[in-house]
């Protein structure tokens, strides 16, 4: 069995699953989410969030799993649940 890479976006993934087992609620900041991906420079943390893993108005493409909700402030949409979901990272 191949071993899936481990990118990004994963660890994105996997510390929304930490920070809201850790602190109760769903909304984070980017300053919460990249303290947890330590691998990846804030600016990757910040460009995941804001274009690769939201909607992709800005850019047209993108995947919906997170949706800003404040100004630095985002939480998973239903699509990035059932992501964290399909990988395995739900507790």
């Amino acid at each position: 069995m191949q071993q899936q890479r481990v990118t990004a976006r994963i660890r994105i993934l996997t510390a929304f699953r930490d920070l809201e087992k850790g602190l109760g609620r769903q909304a984070f900041s980017l300053a919460e989410i990249a303290g947890r991906v330590p691998e990846n420079a804030r600016g990757t943390v910040g460009n995941h969030l804001a274009s690769f893993m939201a909607d992709g108005k800005s850019h047209g493409k993108g995947y919906g799993e997170v949706e800003r909700v404040g100004r630095s402030l985002y939480q998973l949409t239903a699509r990035g649940r059932g992501v964290q979901r399909d990988l395995g990272l739900l507790l």
